[in-house]
């Protein structure tokens, strides 16, 4: 006889699912709740107690945990090893295993106490699915009462397989996992005001090893939280690809709209803002060192959100902190392999783009190595621009600068004749463009976009490569006395 174990606090359908089991042969095991509903149906169900052999106890704490039950889930049939153990051990089979969990997502929203919401966390429910899923080959976990009446047609005309039960296995876990994020969302996020928008309810969780908040005059918000997320990965890769140097990144939504590196973070810091000082409005300031006493007195009188460095001098943490409203933080890199993004229905992760170093190959007939440490600012610099991205930079005396940048277009043409270059020219009038060095997130599809910095005097190119008209554009790079280097590495960000 095959058994069932049911421990259920969703107990919708479950009248469909007993009456099959018990048309089935099936003998149900279940827990205090379920197995009063089974048996108020009029159908025969056993107590956990004659599998755990123990009492439940501790109000209810302890009921399902237990060696017996776990084994009679995990053991692995027809292994010759476990086979013999389950006999020797006297263990029953357990072939399917419906369970659902304490309703905890539902509770939060009743604003309980801390105290009562420890009580809505389940432990056994999550154990024995675990267990179920991971046995998917001989174990049926049922974890959703939606599941139910398909499950009972399939067995009933006998199509129901190992993968069904395959399914059924990646749907616990993703319960598993959905649960425990919200356990701890619950106990670890902190409120924010609101979220991108007003009507938008929104909650962070920082790790305490990455940031450090030592001053905040006011709360940091939801979109604050994205640009000094944002501002940190560039400083991160800058301070890697130009570990002499002290960069300064200043974001807007988050874009850095200005970026330079210098010997001096004060230097660094005005280059940067004069990239685009009507954007640098309101914006965050990073710095891939330390933010000393020169780089906050230029930071005194503007309007700027948030401040975020390696540290801070004594000197320069007293004045910021005088400036009303101003947030001060610290942060460190954070070893992580993957991040990801999730939306109501569709969950995405991906390794990190940490590629900072570069294969460079001339691929036009004019080429200077020489302008390969600018190529290497002005790629990272399109890195983290929002695609399809244009970064124009230069070499100053000091160090690099970016001085146009042109994302978030649905067309590179746009970013580069629309953006970058106007605001290039806005800013900087007068520039010398023949020292200018353009980089591009992804490969041109087209030679139009040589053929407009050309018209500018833009004489320098930096790109992936990869389109299947990569040699038209190397073709009009040569004509139009362009210098144009491959260096393999996409950087496209939505």
């Amino acid at each position: 006889m095959k058994n069932a174990f049911l421990s259920v606090s969703n107990k919708d359908r479950l009248d469909l699912l007993a009456k099959h089991f018990f048309d089935h042969g099936v003998n149900m095991i279940a827990t205090g709740g379920t197995k009063k509903y089974i048996e108020d149906l009029g159908l025969p169900v056993q107590s956990i107690e004659t599998i755990t052999r123990k009492p439940e106890a501790f109000q209810g704490r302890m009921k399902s945990i237990s060696f017996e039950l776990a084994s009679g889930i995990l053991y692995r049939r027809g292994d010759k090893g476990d086979e013999e153990d389950r006999k020797k051990l006297e263990i029953p089979s357990i072939d399917y295993v419906v369970v659902n969990f304490y309703p905890f997502e539902e509770k939060r929203e009743e604003k309980l106490s801390e105290e009562q919401m420890v009580d809505y966390i389940d432990i056994g429910g999550p154990t024995m699915l675990r267990a179920a899923a991971k046995n998917f080959k001989d174990v049926t976990i049922l974890s959703n009462p939606e599941q139910y009446e398909s499950f009972v047609k399939k067995e009933a005309d006998s199509t129901f397989n190992v993968s069904h039960r395959k399914e059924l296995a990646k749907e616990a876990f993703r319960l598993s996992q959905r649960y425990d994020a919200a356990i701890f969302e619950h106990f670890s996020f902190q409120e924010l005001r609101y979220g991108e928008n007003p009507q938008q309810a929104a909650k962070v969780f920082y790790d305490a090893k990455v940031w450090q908040i030592l001053h905040e005059d006011k709360a940091l918000s939801y979109n604050n939280w994205l640009d000094v997320e944002a501002a940190k990965n560039i400083l991160i890769d800058f301070q890697k690809a130009f570990s002499e140097k002290n960069t300064v990144c200043v974001i807007k939504h988050n874009n850095p709209c200005g970026l330079a590196a210098s010997d001096k973070a004060e230097v660094s810091l005005q280059q940067a803002w004069a990239g685009d000082p009507v954007s640098a409005f309101g914006s965050i300031v990073g710095f891939s060192g330390e933010c000393d006493l020169a780089a906050a007195t230029f930071l005194k009188d503007k309007f700027i959100e948030v401040v975020l460095a390696k540290s801070f001098s004594e000197e320069a943490f007293a004045l910021l902190k005088t400036k009303k409203n101003l947030r001060l933080l610290t942060y460190a890199p954070l070893q992580e392999s993957q991040h990801s993004t999730r939306w109501n229905s569709l969950s995405l992760s991906q390794d990190y783009d940490t590629t900072v170093d570069y294969d460079f190959q001339w691929q036009s007939k004019r080429k200077d190595a020489k302008k390969e440490k600018l190529a290497k600012f002005s790629i990272l610099c399109s890195k983290h621009l929002k695609s399809n991205a244009i970064a124009l930079c230069r070499e100053t005396k000091e160090g690099f600068q970016m001085v146009g940048a042109g994302m978030g277009q649905p067309n590179r043409i746009d970013c580069l004749k629309r953006l970058a270059v106007p605001r290039m020219q806005d800013y900087f009038p007068g520039i010398d463009t023949k020292e200018i060095f353009l980089a591009s997130d992804a490969f041109f599809p087209f030679a139009d976009a040589v053929e407009e910095a050309a018209k500018v005097g833009i004489e320098w190119i930096a790109q992936p490569g990869g389109s299947i008209r990569d040699e038209e554009v190397i073709a009009k790079a040569d004509a139009s006395n362009v210098a144009m280097l491959f260096y393999k590495s996409r950087h496209f960000k939505h």
